[in-house]
């Protein structure tokens, strides 16, 4: 939504939370290289629609195809645990 000034408006004033849950192959510092561009997303762009109040979680795995399934499930748990939380 726009203002009279073409200003981007929340319109989406009714979320109060926004978590991305993603997995990378890649490393972090390639990642971060590239500007990570989903997070930028969530955290940025899709937090205009909703406004500055809202709050926001990313939870990234980095470097999953060289993990080992220990530090996968600790992720997964990490994951669970938020989502519990919401």
């Amino acid at each position: 939504m726009f203002n009279e000034q073409n200003k981007v408006r929340p319109g989406l004033t009714n979320v109060q939370r926004l978590v991305g849950i993603t997995t990378y192959g890649s490393p972090w510092r390639y990642i971060k290289t590239i500007n990570d561009n989903g997070r930028r997303t969530i955290k940025r762009a899709l937090r205009l629609s909703t406004g500055w109040g809202t709050r926001s979680r990313w939870l990234p795995l980095y470097g999953m195809d060289t993990l080992s399934a220990a530090k996968r499930e600790r992720f997964l748990d990490k994951v669970e645990k938020v989502a519990r939380s919401l």
